[in-house]
């Protein structure tokens, strides 16, 4: 909000002819709290950005949806976020079960690997009540949290209250975060609700068999290629996790697909195309 405001405000005080902002969360649909600074927060982005807007640019469906609901912003274009395919590359000679043991896991643990800001949004504490479920039926279930936010107390605390402090691992935040994709068996990624969620796109670039929960932005991004649970849904989760503990080989496609469709819509190459195109046009 603060970067769009200011950035509009600035760009027109110093003459800069076309102004371009660029939306990255469903702010209005989620985080209406009803209080008068969040409804004068909407007021100030909506008429900076008709004031001094020539084009909007999204980056998803959701995100359009929200802003033209909220708004009645109409010069929006969709362009998803990229990942770098040169920085997610498999490492064929990586010894999994070597990197398993340097962090205490053992080759039969079925490992499930989130990486996300400790937020409310993003909806760990759901995955944590999910792996008190599972834990409780086999104790191989292991999940390695990978992120920081205000959420970590709380999320400590519920893994010590819940016995999990051998099966769930704060890891705080990382560089390693290829091998941590290696390392694991499932990405789960339960939002409330997400504008895009570029890890997501990532675990699918290294072809992971995804988790995430069924919200718009997850949808836009997951596609036929993923494994939908209810939100907030911690047995959904459990469930999900479950069945492909059980039955792995069954979701060996959906892995190749998951792989094939995070390249051909989130690649740096495909989508610089489409951000030229945009920036030619208002530059016209």
């Amino acid at each position: 909000f603060y970067a769009n405001v200011y950035g509009r405000i600035a760009g027109c005080l110093s003459g800069v002819k076309t102004i371009i902002t660029t939306l990255h969360n469903p702010d209005y649909t989620y985080e209406d709290n009803g209080r008068f600074s969040f409804k004068a927060r909407k007021l100030i982005d909506k008429y900076t950005g008709r004031m001094f807007n020539r084009r909007f640019i999204a980056v998803s469906q959701a995100v359009k949806d929200d802003y033209q609901k909220h708004m009645g912003l109409k010069d929006i274009d969709v362009l998803y976020n990229s990942i770098d395919f040169k920085e997610l590359k498999i490492n064929p000679s990586l010894d999994i079960q070597a990197e398993r043991k340097a962090m205490g896991l053992e080759k039969e643990d079925f490992v499930l690997l989130n990486i996300g800001r400790l937020h409310n949004q993003k909806g760990q504490i759901y995955l944590l009540e999910a792996m008190k479920i599972l834990t409780k039926e086999n104790a191989r279930f292991k999940l390695l949290i990978v992120g920081a936010g205000p959420l970590r107390q709380r999320l400590s605390d519920e893994i010590a209250k819940n016995g999990l402090t051998k099966n769930v691992f704060l890891l705080g935040e990382r560089e390693d975060i290829v091998k941590l994709f290696q390392l694991s068996d499932v990405f789960v990624f339960p939002s409330i609700y997400e504008a895009f969620g570029v890890v997501a796109a990532e675990a699918m670039a290294m072809e992971k068999i995804v988790v995430v929960s069924d919200i718009d932005g997850l949808r836009e991004v997951v596609g036929p290629a993923g494994v939908y649970v209810k939100c907030r849904d911690s047995r959904g989760i459990a469930d999900s996790v479950r069945k492909i503990f059980n039955r792995p080989a069954d979701y060996n496609e959906m892995k190749k697909e998951a792989g094939r469709r995070a390249l051909d819509l989130f690649s740096v190459e495909n989508n610089a195309g489409k951000l030229e195109k945009v920036y030619l046009e208002c530059s016209g």
